[in-house]
């Protein structure tokens, strides 16, 4: 063996141990690197999910006020309704009630007619025996 060989054989060794090495290094580098992107992206995680939680909070919150705001004023709409009904129920005549009221009414006016004719047919025969 020659002397060179020797030393080519050594520097091999060398080479492959400090490459080694240094692809050992690298890989835990990046390993902590890799460990630090994850927790950092844990991180961002927990603060979306802090926003998330309060953005629904608040969408909670002006759901249950336009529902409280849009239900009263559907009780108000009822109590006009309400209201409406029951003057009209007290203003107005209904239609199976109607027809025999207009009859009562045409016959208290017939008698009425007829009482007045026969009162004029007696002040006329009055007047005329007075003359």
């Amino acid at each position: 063996m020659n002397f060179w060989t020797i030393v080519f054989g050594i520097a091999q060794i060398i080479v492959v141990l400090v490459g080694g090495a240094g692809f050992f290094l690298a890989m835990r580098y990046d390993i902590r690197l890799l460990r630090h992107d994850f927790l950092g992206l844990k991180q961002r995680q927990t603060i979306l999910d802090e926003n998330i939680r309060a953005l629904d909070q608040k969408i909670d919150a002006e759901i249950d006020a336009n529902r409280r705001e849009h239900g009263e004023v559907i009780r108000a709409i009822r109590q006009k309704l309400n209201e409406v009904e029951l003057f009209v129920r007290d203003t107005f005549v209904r239609k199976e009630t109607f027809a025999p009221v207009m009859l009562r009414i045409e016959n208290d006016v017939k008698s009425v007619g007829d009482r007045i004719e026969t009162r004029l047919l007696r002040m006329e025969a009055k007047i005329a025996t007075k003359t």
